[in-house]
C-alpha cells in the first residue's frame, strides 16, 4: 500500500515537472532509483529528449546496479570518503571481479536506503556506519510524500 501510494506520488510529481517545462535533477534521480518504472517513457517523452535528464537516467541505472549487487553477493565492501565523494570498493567473487565507483553523498545515501529496502545485511552495516542521509533526499521524499 505504501508503494503503491509513494509511485503515484511520484507520478503526480512527474506530471507537474513536465506540464511546468522543467525537470528537478534531483527529484528524478530519487525517483529512478526508489522506483525505477515512475518515469514511463511513452508517458513522459518529452524527459528522454532532455539531456539532463538522460544524464540522469544514466546515472539511476548506475546507482542501481550497485544497488543490486550489494543487495546481492557483494563481498569486501570498503568506503572511503575524500572530499565530499564516496568511494565505495567491492567484489563480486562470481564473477571474479572488483568494482570502484565514485559517488555523491546524496548518490550514497540512495544507495544505502535502498539496500537496506532490498535485502538487509549485517555485513553491509560497518561501511555505512555514521552516514548521514543526504538532506536534499528527505526534503525531496517529504515533497513527493504531499503529493500523494
Amino acid at each position: 500500500m505504501a508503494d503503491e501510494s509513494a509511485y503515484r506520488a511520484l507520478e503526480l510529481e512527474a506530471e507537474r515537472q513536465e506540464a511546468a517545462g522543467q525537470v528537478d535533477p534531483s527529484a528524478l534521480l530519487v525517483a529512478l532509483v526508489l522506483v525505477p518504472h515512475s518515469y514511463p517513457r511513452n508517458k513522459f517523452y518529452r524527459l528522454f529528449r532532455d539531456k539532463e535528464a538522460a544524464a540522469v537516467r544514466r546515472r539511476a541505472a548506475l546507482l542501481r546496479s550497485l544497488i543490486a549487487d550489494l543487495a546481492g553477493d557483494a563481498s569486501e565492501v570498503q568506503l572511503a570518503v575524500v572530499d565530499g565523494e564516496a568511494v565505495l570498493t567491492y567484489r563480486l567473487e562470481e564473477v571474479g571481479v572488483a568494482r570502484r565507483s565514485v559517488l555523491s553523498a546524496t548518490e550514497l545515501s540512495l544507495v544505502r536506503r535502498a539496500t537496506e529496502r532490498v535485502k538487509p545485511r549485517p555485513e553491509l552495516a560497518g561501511p555505512f556506519d555514521g552516514l548521514m542521509d543526504a538532506p536534499e533526499i528527505d526534503a525531496v521524499v517529504e515533497r513527493l510524500w504531499t503529493l500523494a
